[in-house]
């Protein structure tokens, strides 16, 4: 019979102390790592507090703005009509005409009325006076008790007139005595501020509310139509107006939506008008949970390892001090591991947000207070969006951790780059001698790049812009020189991406202006405000009309026009090109059909098309619904696509144009030459047309490369049986230069600039009066 084990008081102290070493390791590391997840996690939510003040700042201004604007309108409009008897009224004409040269200047406003003591409308921009009357309305009411003429904003209002969501402002208008005789208001649509709100792109975590005094809602993002007009059930922001304060802010659940948002509030200006900006609590501190995760498995697989190692000790007590050199050794290492993932994003084993700012502490910290050469960079890939939206999740985060090893590569190890989420990388500068060796590091990183990346048998390229700030000049901490090298990586977004851009104070300025364009590509949209212009495309020989490039214009009502060199970069950018190229691909197939309907000769409709839009799943559907809406052969039309659009995603490109060749469009290269196409790449796309880009036909024939480089486009074309022509064709050596090596087409001022339709259609009739069929 086994007696049982007795162990000696030395040898129970001894297993009491390995117990107690090991309870004692596991709950300093807890301690540890509690410390650790407190501060990043208020770190996050100083950097998340710092983005949302700067966003409620921003867009109060622009409210402020938008309203001061309007009101000097009224103010001028009232001023022309103050003390003026009844009897006496200026004609509707007169007074029209003035108020359609003043809503021009206020585009936010729907329209701009002058309605007389009785309610009734007595004159109107539009010129069409309507028989809905205000009477009843609160603001009309307010108008005609306040002696003073102040500035009245109403609450929001289903207009009688136009039918849709508005709020009015307006002031009071005083006849000859002193008395009421009536008001001027302008109407501003509910969605003007709320397409400004989404054209920020600020995602799902935010919320964008704009309320009057009472909390009535007048415009919201996301739009929730069904609670304009009706006041925000929320205690806490009853409390902040009635304390008269400026800005507040609080965390509570939104009566809207019953979501929890941290928010900040701002009053505009001097009006009665708050704008609230929320942030859902779930996203503020989504990277910081992702680290508390893993922190709890480096926890739990510590403890585990703990026990495991307690009780293995404990059943081999005569090979104790061997396993516990093991076994501190397997601790020392999953705690190093552990630490490692406290600090590393787990997809590319980059640094991540956290570690970079303690590198950046430490950094920050040796200077002491001297100049550092310390400089920040944010990085961002263009286009990255397409990728996931295109070809998924799981093929976008293998690209991912290519282009982080690529970007590691690029680094002296003195450096810090970060994966800061999504497909977002910051990097840490330290020691640089000068600028211009920054300069060369943002330019190495970038073609870092130029080689295309092998995932899942795709071939992807990718690029990225790059913002730069440097210590000590462009902010004196990271959450202050991450924002601003934010903002220079979107101006080097906005020239185009793939390139690099060092913060300056303008840039501010300049994203402002970006934001502004973008919405003003949609008012253009919306009122029409672009147009199309024809520019021949003749046979060089016998100058006939064989087709015409669409060529878009945008003229603005108060800019003139704006050239498509400065808005079809933001276009394509916001995703808005998808809606203008729809527009331009329309109005082309109705004007070819309306010259075919009048018996005028046939000819080929060139139009351009930006790689935003091809890579739209129902493109070629489009463009084959917009044929057969206006009874449009397919042969008719030409799709003319840039080289670098294939320089992305080709293999999905590819197969979109070899769909569009079947079904009977006509494709064309557009500037060849400038881009990266060779010989045996081309062979293999479906081109029925190459277009010799205007570079190289300035040129000629004076300089020799230029010659040359042309009579090797030539030959490319006939060696592949493409047709061919030559645009930018200025003057009678040129044509006669392309003649002469078997170039027939061409275009260019020396045939025609871009003209209208009109235009076009005058030429053509021409054509058919010199050569009449016999």
């Amino acid at each position: 019979m086994n007696k049982p084990l007795r162990y000696s008081r030395t040898e129970w102290r001894r297993r009491a102390a390995i117990i107690a070493f090991a309870v004692f390791a596991f709950v300093s590391y807890i301690v540890l790592i509690s410390l650790s997840l407190y501060h990043a996690r208020e770190r996050e939510l100083e950097t998340v507090l710092t983005q949302q003040t700067s966003l409620v700042k921003v867009l109060e201004s622009q409210a402020d703005a938008t309203l001061k604007k309007i009101d000097t309108v009224l103010l001028s409009v009232q001023q022309k009509l103050t003390g003026t008897p009844a009897n006496l009224r200026p004609e509707p004409s007169v007074i029209n005409q003035i108020l359609a040269s003043h809503l021009a200047l206020i585009g936010e406003s729907q329209s701009l009325r002058v309605a007389d003591a009785q309610g009734r409308f007595i004159y109107d921009a539009s010129g069409v006076l309507h028989s809905a009357t205000i009477s009843d309305r609160k603001y009309f009411l307010r108008n005609r008790a306040d002696p003073n003429g102040e500035l009245i904003i109403s609450e929001p209002l289903f207009a009688r007139i136009t039918h849709n969501w508005v709020v009015t402002v307006s002031r009071r208008i005083n006849d000859d005595k002193g008395g009421f005789a009536g008001l001027i208001q302008a109407a501003v649509r509910a969605e003007f501020f709320e397409n400004f709100y989404e054209s920020l792109n600020l995602g799902k975590s935010y919320s964008v509310t704009l309320v009057d005094g009472k909390s009535r809602m007048l415009a919201r993002f996301p739009v929730k139509e069904d609670q304009l007009g009706k006041p925000i059930k929320s205690p806490l922001l009853r409390d902040f107006m009635a304390s008269g304060a400026s800005d507040t802010q609080y965390t509570t659940i939104s009566a809207v939506d019953n979501v929890e948002r941290s928010y900040m509030v701002r009053k505009v200006g001097p009006y009665p008008l708050y704008l609230i900006i929320g942030h859902t609590k779930s996203d503020q501190l989504s990277a910081w949970h992702q680290q508390l995760v893993w922190s709890i498995v480096g926890i739990v697989v510590l403890g585990g390892v703990l026990l495991g190692w307690i009780i293995v000790w404990l059943r081999s007590y005569d090979s104790a001090l061997a396993l516990a050199g093991r076994m501190t050794s397997a601790y020392e290492v999953t705690l190093q591991r552990m630490r490692h993932l406290a600090g590393h994003d787990p997809l590319t084993d980059l640094p991540n947000r956290a570690l970079l700012e303690e590198r950046m502490a430490t950094a920050l910290a040796d200077t002491k207070g001297r100049r550092a050469d310390l400089v920040l960079m944010f990085i961002d890939l263009d286009h990255f969006k397409d990728i996931n939206d295109t070809l998924g999740h799981a093929v976008g985060d293998k690209l991912l951790v290519q282009v982080a090893e690529r970007l590691r590569q690029g680094l002296t190890n003195q450096d810090t780059i970060s994966r800061q989420g999504g497909d977002e990388f910051a990097v840490l500068l330290r020691g640089y001698a000068n600028l211009t060796q920054v300069a060369e590091t943002a330019q190495r990183l970038i073609e870092e790049l130029d080689p295309p990346f092998e995932v899942n048998e795709h071939e992807l390229r990718v690029t990225a812009s790059i913002g730069i700030s440097v210590y000590p000049q462009d902010g004196p901490d990271i959450v202050t020189l991450l924002k601003n090298a934010d903002t220079a990586m979107y101006q080097a977004k906005a020239e185009g991406g793939r390139g690099f851009h060092f913060f300056t104070e303008e840039m501010n300025a300049r994203v402002l202006n970006r934001v502004t364009l973008d919405k003003n590509l949609h008012t253009a949209l919306e009122h029409q405000e672009f147009v199309l212009l024809y520019q021949p495309q003749v046979d060089g020989a016998s100058g006939q009309i064989t087709g015409v490039e669409a060529l878009i214009r945008w003229h603005h009502p108060q800019q003139g026009e704006i050239s498509p060199a400065q808005f079809i970069p933001a276009a394509e950018e916001s995703g808005i090109i998808n809606g203008i190229g729809d527009w331009v691909l329309n109005q082309a197939c109705f004007q070819t059909r309306h010259w075919l309907d009048l018996g005028l000769p046939e000819l080929t409709m060139a139009v351009n098309i930006s790689a935003v839009q091809l890579r739209q799943p129902d493109f070629v559907d489009k463009v084959m619904a917009t044929l057969r809406q206006y009874r449009l052969p397919a042969e008719y039309l030409e799709l003319e696509i840039t080289e670098s659009a294939l320089i992305r995603d080709t293999q999905r490109i590819v197969r979109i144009l070899n769909e569009l060749r079947k079904q009977g469009v006509r494709l064309s290269v557009d500037d060849f030459g400038t881009g990266y196409s060779s010989l045996a790449y081309l062979k293999n796309l479906p081109f029925d047309k190459i277009k010799i880009d205007q570079s190289f036909i300035r040129g000629i024939p004076e300089r020799e490369d230029d010659a040359a480089i042309t009579e090797v486009i030539i030959g490319i074309a006939k060696s592949l049986k493409m047709e061919l022509i030559a645009e930018g064709v200025e003057t009678k050596e040129q044509s006669a230069f392309l003649l002469q090596h078997h170039c027939q087409q061409m275009q260019g001022f020396f045939f025609g600039k871009p003209m209208s339709a009109a235009e076009i259609e005058q030429r053509l009739r021409q054509s058919v009066e010199a050569c009449p069929i016999q």
